[in-house]
């Protein structure tokens, strides 16, 4: 596998953070406090992973819930 000067396979568009979970929560806040969010609804999603990988070869973990975000008009 090609890989870059840092060591990431090349085609990699990105690093991810492990917590998706986290990360998710971090985006919904973003959105609220800008001021562009009518309603969060938690959904079930995929259901719990525990220890995956990505095709990058990140580690992530997730409970798989999705975060199903409605914008307002604003």
């Amino acid at each position: 596998m090609l890989r870059t000067s840092k060591g990431i396979p090349k085609g990699t568009t990105h690093r991810i953070d492990g917590n998706l979970d986290q990360e998710r929560t971090t985006i919904v806040n973003l959105l609220r406090q800008a001021g562009l969010v009518t309603a969060v609804v938690m959904e079930p999603g995929m259901g719990r992973t525990t220890n995956a990988e990505n095709g990058g070869g990140d580690r992530f973990y997730t409970d798989g819930r999705v975060a199903v975000v409605v914008l307002n008009n604003g």
